[in-house]
């Protein structure tokens, strides 16, 4: 990479590495990667999301369509609020 760092970083949710990529590629941005965020999510509120399209609906919005971290915490907000 000629001594650049990455713009962008996508990783699973491991704590370990978000730190270590924070030390190593101080300029890159860092993510966790959308599939362990769906797959947390199934594991831990499949049961909740089940049956409420609407609620479910809102959850992959705001989770597919938050481009900036300012447009997450407001649609997730609007959740809280919503639901």
């Amino acid at each position: 990479m000629g001594g650049k760092d990455h713009v962008c970083i996508i990783t699973d949710q491991d704590l370990a590495m978000a730190v270590a990529i924070a030390e190593v590629f101080a300029s890159s941005i860092y993510r966790n990667c959308r599939w362990h965020i769906m797959e947390n999510a199934r594991k831990r509120l499949g049961p909740f999301l089940d049956g409420k399209k609407d609620l479910a609906d809102d959850f992959n919005d705001c989770l597919d369509k938050s481009f900036k971290p300012q447009e997450f915490e407001t649609k997730w907000q609007d959740i809280l609020d919503k639901h």
